[in-house]
């Protein structure tokens, strides 16, 4: 009666230990997720002027851009761009928490970033990759960003006449 059951149902037995195992995976993925969260969610919000102003002082024409970089990346953890600080890294505040995390969750910030790029006229594989810490990574992304507009810039494209 037993090897009845496994023969005549073998692959739903399989099938099942599968959805188990992924669904366990996907579980601890989502834990270490809002373990993420929940550390930023502990830090105040504060006016966009003011954490450029106490964190990161750069030009208007920058801040715009690092402003859309943060956007992008704060949208992807679920959680506001002003609660980051510039000594947040990618390896330990701003990783998915747990062992097991092969699976971060910054590919919507990678494809806001590919926006941002093309529309520039930057391929994004120039964009540096998420390393380091936050200001590091932004300082980086905004000297390749900005690169273009000098080159625009210097060759006359851009300019009125």
């Amino acid at each position: 009666m037993e090897t009845d059951l496994i023969v005549n149902h073998g692959e739903w037995i399989v099938m099942f230990g599968l959805v188990v195992i992924i669904g366990m995976f996907s579980l601890y993925q989502y834990h270490g997720v809002l373990q993420r969260r929940r550390h930023l969610w502990k830090r105040t919000c504060c006016n966009e002027d003011e954490w450029f102003d106490k964190y990161f002082p750069v030009d208007p024409c920058a801040r715009e851009l690092a402003r859309r970089i943060l956007t992008g990346l704060a949208d992807d953890i679920g959680v506001n761009w002003t609660q980051f600080r510039p000594s947040d890294t990618f390896e330990a505040v701003l990783r998915v928490q747990g062992r097991y995390s092969p699976l971060d969750d910054l590919e919507d910030a990678e494809m806001t970033l590919a926006a941002i790029a093309d529309e520039r006229g930057i391929k994004p594989e120039s964009l540096p990759a998420f390393r380091g810490s936050l200001k590091e990574f932004i300082d980086r992304t905004l000297a390749v960003l900005t690169a273009s507009d000098q080159v625009q810039t210097a060759s006359g494209v851009g300019q009125r006449r």
